[in-house]
Parts: structure tokens; sequence; C-alpha cells
């Protein structure tokens, strides 16, 4: 008993919370509040701080596990969502992780949902507090998951983005601060990838003597695996030959790009917003935080490039199968199914859109 710390003055201590706690019940005067005070109180006499988990330390050692087993863009989403759940906890982020309940993940979807993010976003953000409890449950820190209570929101609310139009590209590719930004925006143009992806290609995803791009989409990487093929458009190969890929592997081919994060202040999204004032191309905002709405919501953002590339293949008769098949579309609500295309009959589909340059 001595070598575990225990002793008389202690047991006595102890005692004392738990006498405290039993007459305030008796009272109807133990909210959770001070019942949370009196269990820290009983932890510290006892011991047991260094074995106890508050939610910064727990989303703190759950994200180094998470560097080395996920990808860098869902390492991103993670510290995105995870950093925005302390945020919202205030000081409640450095009291013990069984202390947070339903009602602590609810409050962040609220806060989520006063700052614009719409019902898919929100319910994308909850999924991950969701697994981030369950590991804590599995790791035995939390009997119950407080997220598994919380329903999802209605997704009706997103706004259908709106393609842009050649004049459009063309204004922005003029508008464009730096090279990176040129070759992200024209690979976004011609081979209708998103932004994410785009940013963090790397040598390895470009091949100079096929002249093809080469990856596999973040969002379908878990459950395909399968790499998509894009064939150059000729700006392109222009753009590749006037600022050639690095001669190393796994070298980053936008530098100044690729370890930005595509959502948050000052992230790629903001910066091609910033570009598109630049150029002069109207965003057709659908909500207006003038008028209202939490946060500007725009119809046109780096995303409709990727309904451009569909749109302008569309127009020139390509068939649906080679469309989905390039945008790595694998919805059966968007594609019919993929045929197996060889690569000059792609190259020949994307070598009908014409030349922004």
């Amino acid at each position: 008993m001595r070598e575990a710390g225990a002793g008389d003055i202690k047991s006595r201590a102890i005692m004392e919370q738990v006498t405290e706690a039993g007459e305030l019940a008796m009272r109807g005067r133990l909210n959770p509040a001070r019942a949370i005070q009196i269990i820290q109180h009983i932890r510290k006499l006892g011991g047991d701080d260094a074995d106890i988990h508050t939610v910064r330390t727990w989303c703190s050692e759950w994200m180094k596990e998470k560097e080395t087993s996920v990808t860098l863009a869902t390492y991103r989403a993670y510290r995105t969502c995870t950093e925005g759940f302390i945020e919202s906890l205030g000081e409640r982020a450095d009291e013990p992780i069984d202390m947070i309940t339903s009602k602590d993940v609810r409050k962040f979807r609220s806060d989520l949902q006063a700052k614009g993010l719409v019902g898919a976003t929100c319910n994308n953000r909850v999924k991950m507090v969701r697994t981030v409890f369950r590991d804590a449950v599995k790791d035995d820190l939390l009997i119950k998951n407080p997220a598994d209570s919380v329903n999802s929101l209605d997704e009706d609310d997103s706004v259908e983005r709106e393609p842009f139009t050649y004049k459009d590209v063309k204004k922005i590719l003029k508008a464009t601060p730096s090279s990176d930004w040129r070759g992200v925006i024209l690979i976004g143009a011609y081979t209708g990838q998103r932004l994410g992806d785009i940013a963090t290609l790397t040598t390895d995803n470009i091949n100079m003597d096929e002249k093809v791009v080469t990856l596999i989409p973040q969002k379908t990487r878990k459950r395909k695996g399968k790499p998509v093929n894009i064939p150059m458009h000729p700006d392109l190969v222009d753009y590749f030959t006037e600022n050639p890929p690095p001669p190393f592997k796994e070298t980053p081919l936008f530098a100044t790009l690729h370890n930005v994060p595509v959502g948050g202040t000052n992230a790629l999204s903001d910066q091609f917003t910033d570009i598109m004032e630049v150029a002069g191309v109207d965003r057709h905002l659908a909500r207006k935080k003038s008028e209202g709405a939490a946060k500007d919501v725009s119809r046109k953002g780096f995303h409709s490039l990727r309904h451009s590339f569909n749109s302008w293949l569309a127009d020139e008769d390509v068939p649906e199968d080679l469309r989905m098949k390039m945008s790595a579309h694998t919805d059966s609500s968007v594609s019919r199914g993929y045929t197996h295309q060889q690569i000059e009959t792609l190259r020949n589909a994307v070598n009908k859109i014409k030349k922004l340059s």
C-alpha cells in the first residue's frame, strides 16, 4: 500500500469527496459540472493524472498515429476536423475525454453550420469525430462513443456547381500568380480532377514519353484503388515542356502548393477564389453573407473545372463512357460503366477540346 501511495490521509481525502458527492445528490444539487470537478479531484488524489486523456491529448496522440497510416489528403482532413472540434469545446477540451457528451458533438455540428458549411460537410466532420471516439473506445478510454447518437443532417442544402466557359478559364489563366497555379488550373481544365489530387501530384504521376497523367483519385483510393490514365492535351504538353517535372521520384510537381490544405484560412480554395476575383470571373453566389448567410457560397469555384472538362467533351460528342473514365466517376447514377478503350482513343477524345492558349 505504501508503494502504491495509499494511506490514511489520502483515503480520508477521497472519502470526503465521495461523501460530498453523496450529500449533494441527496439534496438534488449534484449537477454535471460539480460532478466533473469531484471526479477530477479524486483522480488527482489517486495520482492518476498521467493516465488521464483529455480530448486535446487524445486527439494529438490519435493524429500522430494517422500520420503514417492514412494519405496526406485524409490526414489534412482529420487535422482540420480535430482542430475545429477542440476549438468548439473551448475549455472542455482539457477535461478528461470521458466527460464529453453527445451534446458537445451537436454543438460542434451547430458551430459548423454557423460557419456556413452545408449539411454534407457537417455530416462528414461529425463522422470523423465519431471515428476519433470509436478508437478511444477500442483503447478502453471510453465505455460509449458520444457521437453515436448524433443523427445526420439533411443534405439538400448543397449548392450545385456550374461549369466555366472557355472565356472564363482564359481569364483565370491570365490572372494566375505563379507557374504552379497555372499548371494546377490547366490540369484541372484538361483532366477534370479535384484540386487536392492535383496539388499533391509528383513526378511519378507524369509520363512525358507517353504524354499521360496517371493518378489514383483520393475519393476512390480506398474503395477502388484503380489508377486513372488521362492523355495530355496539347496545352498540358506545352506547359510541361516549359516546366519539366523534377528528375527525382516522388518530388512534388507544384512545390509551393503541395503542402497547402484545400480548405481553411488562406487555403487552396481561398487562393483560387482570389485568382477568380483578379480575373474578373463572377463566382455566381448562391448565398451571400451580406444578406444573412453565415458565409458566401458560390456556384463557381475550382470544382467547376471538373464540370467544364465533362461539358467540353460532351460538346465534342465524346461518348459518356470515355468522359466518365477520364473523370474517374464510379457512381452508377453518373456513369453507365467503363469500357476498355485504348489510350489513343482517349487521346483523340481529349484533343477534341479547343486550346486555351
